[in-house]
C-alpha cells in the first residue's frame, strides 16, 4: 500500500537538498550493487540523514550483502547498524569510505571495464577473463605507499593489485 519514487543517484546535485525534500518519516532504499552503496556512502558523509535508509542488493556482485548473509534481491535490509564504523582509505588524497573492500590496480581496471561493457549492452560480464585480459592489454602496473595504523608506510613498485577488505568476499563472491 506505499508508493515509491525513484532517484538515480548519480543526477542528485545536492545530497542536502535531496534528504530535506524527504519527510524525516519516509524510508530510503538504495538500491544496487557494492559500488552503488559505496557511492552513497561517500556522497552523502557530510549530510544529516533523518530517514531510514535500506539496501536492496541488485548489483552483480553483491559481496557486501553476501557477507552479512543476504542474497541478491532479498527484502531491502537496514544499513544503518554498519555506516557507523566503516573502514576508509585515502587514495591519491581523497578519503573513501567502504562497506566491504577497496581495491586499486587491477580489480579497480576490471570493475572499470566491466562496467564499460556493461553500458554497451553486455548483459554477463566473466571477470576471472576480464582480469587475464586486463592484464595482456589495458592494466599499466602502478606504484602505492601503505600507511598502516602505527604510522609507518612502506613503498611499493609496480603493483598488480591493493586491496583492502573489511568482509569475506569480493568480485562477486569469492571469499578471501
Amino acid at each position: 500500500g506505499e508508493s515509491l519514487k525513484y532517484w538515480n543517484v548519480s543526477d542528485i546535485g545536492s545530497y542536502d537538498d535531496f534528504f530535506a525534500s524527504i519527510p524525516d518519516d519516509d524510508k530510503i532504499i538504495v538500491a544496487g550493487g557494492d559500488g552503488t552503496l559505496n557511492r552513497f556512502i561517500n556522497d552523502t558523509d557530510h549530510c544529516h540523514v533523518p530517514q531510514e535508509v535500506y539496501f536492496f542488493p541488485a548489483g552483480s556482485g553483491n559481496d557486501f550483502a553476501r557477507d552479512v548473509g543476504k542474497k541478491k534481491h532479498c527484502e531491502p535490509y537496514d544499513v544503518r547498524p554498519y555506516i557507523s564504523n566503516l573502514p576508509e582509505a585515502d587514495i591519491d588524497g581523497d578519503k573513501h569510505r567502504f562497506f566491504n573492500s577497496i581495491s586499486i590496480g587491477l580489480d579497480a581496471q576490471v570493475c572499470m571495464e566491466a562496467n564499460r561493457l556493461k553500458k554497451a549492452g553486455k548483459k554477463s560480464v566473466n571477470y576471472a577473463l576480464l582480469a587475464v585480459k586486463c592484464i595482456f592489454t589495458k592494466y599499466n602496473f602502478c606504484d602505492a605507499v601503505v600507511t598502516f595504523e602505527d604510522g609507518t608506510k612502506q613503498e611499493y613498485k609496480d603493483v598488480l593489485l591493493a586491496i583492502t577488505t573489511k568482509g569475506k568476499y569480493f568480485g562477486g563472491g569469492v571469499k578471501i
